[in-house]
C-alpha cells in the first residue's frame, strides 16, 4: 500500500548511528550570578541550527574551576550531561572569583562520545 501511495517503506532493520564525528561548539558561556553559569552550544556543522546532530541524546562538559585558566584536558575532572539549551550549570559557593574552564562533546544513545571542543573559559560570579 505503501509503494502504491509514493510513500517511504520503512527499513525493517535497525542501524545504529555511529559514534559522533562532530564538534559541539560553544556559542555563549555567561555568568549569572549564584554561583551559576549559562551555556548555550551548537554543532560546528549546522552553525544556524539550534538543534543537537542526529543520534545524540545531549552533550556532555568536563569542567573544573580553579585559580589560573586550566589548557590541560586531563585537569578537567567534572563532568556532566546537558539535554537542553540554555544550560545552567550550579557550582559549589566556593567557586566564586575563580577561573571556570571547560571543553563539550556529543554524546549519543549508547554512551559512544564525540571529539573534545576547545576550552572555553569565563570568570564564576
Amino acid at each position: 500500500d505503501r509503494t502504491a501511495m509514493a510513500l517511504h517503506n520503512h527499513d525493517l532493520t535497525r542501524t545504529p548511528t555511529g559514534k559522533p564525528k562532530s564538534r559541539a561548539k560553544m556559542t555563549e558561556i555567561k555568568p549569572i550570578g549564584g554561583f551559576q553559569i549559562e551555556l548555550r552550544v551548537h554543532d560546528e556543522l549546522t552553525p544556524d541550527s539550534r538543534a543537537i546532530p542526529y543520534g545524540c541524546s545531549g552533550c556532555e562538559i568536563d569542567y573544573a574551576w580553579g585559580d589560573e585558566k586550566i589548557t590541560d584536558y586531563d585537569l578537567l575532572t567534572k563532568n556532566e550531561v546537558m539535554t537542553h539549551f540554555p544550560y545552567r550549570l550550579s557550582l559549589e559557593p566556593k567557586a566564586e572569583g575563580k577561573h571556570f574552564s571547560c571543553a563539550l562533546r556529543w554524546i549519543n544513545k549508547r554512551g559512544e562520545k564525540g571529539p573534545l571542543s576547545e576550552i572555553y573559559y569565563t570568570m564564576v560570579l
